[in-house]
């Protein structure tokens, strides 16, 4: 089982309850997110995000689309949103929030593994290319933030 530990950074310029604002309120990314297709929430959870299900359609630079749950375990507000996560892939995801000068950055952490067959199989031959893959969608995201939030920001090079 190929197993994806993908860490990146964003550094926008927008103030903490926007960024925050904007991350938390996943049902919102499709508008903001290109590779977001579809976000639906299973079950709504607590004020503070914790508890709630959401379902995702998503798709990469690759031609291929995942789907899958995140199940929101922890919430710290404007500190860390930590999710578990089921379907095409399982594993987990955190995003942590720090301020530097006047910039939000932003730490992401995917820890996952492939469940579906043809991307279980292929990921041994192709673990690079789908890794960069996730990346890339992240990468997006950090420009697409960016312009939802009307913010500058510092996007990493992958």
């Amino acid at each position: 089982m190929a197993k994806y530990t993908i860490k990146l950074v964003w550094k926008i310029k927008a103030p903490l309850e926007d960024v925050w604002d904007a991350i938390l309120n996943t049902h919102n990314w499709p508008k903001w997110w290109k590779n977001i297709r579809q976000v639906k929430e299973t079950i709504r959870g607590f004020d503070t995000g914790t508890g709630s299900l959401r379902y995702y359609k998503l798709r990469g630079i690759l031609p291929y689309r995942i789907t899958f749950c995140i199940m929101t375990t922890n919430v710290v507000q404007y500190e860390i949103i930590e999710g578990d996560i089921y379907g095409d892939i399982k594993g987990n995801i955190e995003w942590h929030f720090s301020k530097e000068n006047e910039f939000i950055i932003v730490h992401i952490i995917w820890a996952v593994h492939d469940t579906k067959p043809l991307t279980y199989i292929a990921s041994f031959f192709f673990f690079y290319l789908f890794k960069w893959n996730f990346k890339s969608i992240f990468k997006r995201g950090a420009k697409s933030l960016t312009r939802y939030l009307k913010a500058p920001a510092e996007i990493p090079i992958l």
